[in-house]
């Protein structure tokens, strides 16, 4: 993770200075007395506004990776809703069909709602997710997951079963981009 970390800083450091490199135009030299012509540059004047590749592929994987840590919070805040509400649909929008883990989760919680069952706690939380570079097709996304200690109350009013916190230690999600949004495909 350490040097994972550190290529994150220069990343981040490349992309600040490429940013104020674009702010205003460089400053211009005065014409050598010699009849040497000028050298074209590989780089876009910083006047034009316009934004080299390299800087557009990069805050194009930035915003991917954002889009994929995103994606993955929203599927736990649907979870959260979906303990208490006892429906499964946001799971359902938020997943991929192939995803298997994503599939017993829905079924978890059409059990709570087929049994007439509640549960009491049960909320996860989420904390260091980081998404690895990746395309609309597949991008990882790591983290940990903590889900609350949880009580199923039967019909009766009565607890049923009970489960302790459970912490996953770091595992991983995948997502693909399917309707124009990033959804989870696997969890491993």
């Amino acid at each position: 993770m350490g040097a994972r970390s550190g290529w994150l800083a220069s990343g981040a450091a490349a992309v600040v200075l490429a940013l104020t490199g674009c702010s205003a135009p460089a400053p211009q030299s005065a014409p050598a007395a010699s009849t040497q012509q000028p050298r074209p540059t590989s780089t876009p004047r910083a006047d034009t506004g316009i934004p080299s590749p390299s800087s557009t592929t990069t805050d194009a994987q930035a915003a991917l990776q954002a889009e994929a840590v995103e994606a993955v919070k929203q599927y736990y805040a649907a979870w959260n809703r979906a303990v208490i509400s006892r429906s499964s649909a946001e799971l359902r929008a938020l997943s991929l069909p192939q995803c298997e883990p994503c599939q017993r989760d829905i079924a978890a919680i059409d059990d709570l709602k087929r049994q007439n069952q509640t549960a009491r706690g049960g909320m996860i939380t989420l904390s260091g997710l980081q998404a690895s570079p990746g395309v609309d097709a597949g991008i990882l996304v790591q983290g940990e997951l903590v889900r609350a200690p949880v009580d199923l109350i039967g019909a009766s009013g009565k607890v049923v079963k009970s489960y302790p916190e459970d912490r996953t230690g770091t595992i991983g999600w995948i997502l693909a981009r399917s309707g124009g949004v990033l959804k989870i495909k696997d969890i491993a």
